[in-house]
């Protein structure tokens, strides 16, 4: 089979499309931005109880982050990234 002039452009447009597809696909898989994490982190640490909260907070400041996530995934029953994200959320928004 010989290729002609034609059938070389719609192989070279087929393998661009085909590239920028990827790429839009591949941004679209890339997870969540930054504001999405700490509006995330937010909601999450806003179903603590107060009691929990204080605690939770404390031990954050504390450098006792492991128990600080222990504290919240007890009170909220958040899987373990999720409570993680809040409470170093918590720790990047400082004490107050």
């Amino acid at each position: 089979m010989e290729l002609t002039g034609t059938t070389l452009l719609w192989l070279g447009i087929a393998a661009i499309v085909g590239f920028m597809l990827g790429r839009l696909s591949a941004r679209s898989e890339a997870g969540p931005t930054a504001e999405q994490r700490d509006a995330d982190a937010e909601a999450n640490l806003a179903k603590l109880s107060v009691a929990a909260r204080e605690e939770v907070t404390r031990l954050a400041f504390d450098r006792q982050k492991i128990a600080a996530i222990k504290a919240m995934r007890q009170d909220t029953g958040l899987g373990l990234k999720e409570a993680k994200g809040a409470v170093e959320h918590l720790v990047r928004q400082g004490p107050g």
